[in-house]
C-alpha cells in the first residue's frame, strides 16, 4: 500500500519507505500498490457485480508477475 496523499508528504515519505525495506530485508518481490489501476478509477467505484469483477480481473492481471515471482523464490529456496 501507499499512504494516502492527504496525510502528507513526511507521514507519505516514511510509510512509503516501510513496504520495499521489508521487500528488500525478507528478500520477497515486492507489489508496490494492491489497487494499481482500480483505486483512482471512476468508473471502477460503482457497486456491481460486473464492476466487482472488473476490479479483481485489473488486481489479478496487475499482481500475478509479482505473485510468480514470489513462487519462483519459495520454490528455489526449497531446492
Amino acid at each position: 500500500m501507499v499512504a494516502p496523499p492527504n496525510y502528507g508528504a513526511d507521514y507519505a515519505t516514511h510509510f512509503n519507505a516501510i513496504y520495499p525495506e521489508l521487500s528488500k530485508s525478507l528478500s520477497v518481490p515486492l507489489y508496490p500498490f494492491f489497487l494499481e489501476g482500480v483505486a483512482a478509477d471512476a468508473k471502477l467505484t460503482r457497486r456491481t457485480a460486473s464492476t466487482r469483477r472488473r476490479r479483481v480481473d485489473i488486481v489479478v492481471k496487475n499482481i500475478l508477475p509479482t505473485v510468480e515471482a514470489l513462487l519462483g523464490t519459495i520454490s528455489g529456496q526449497r531446492s
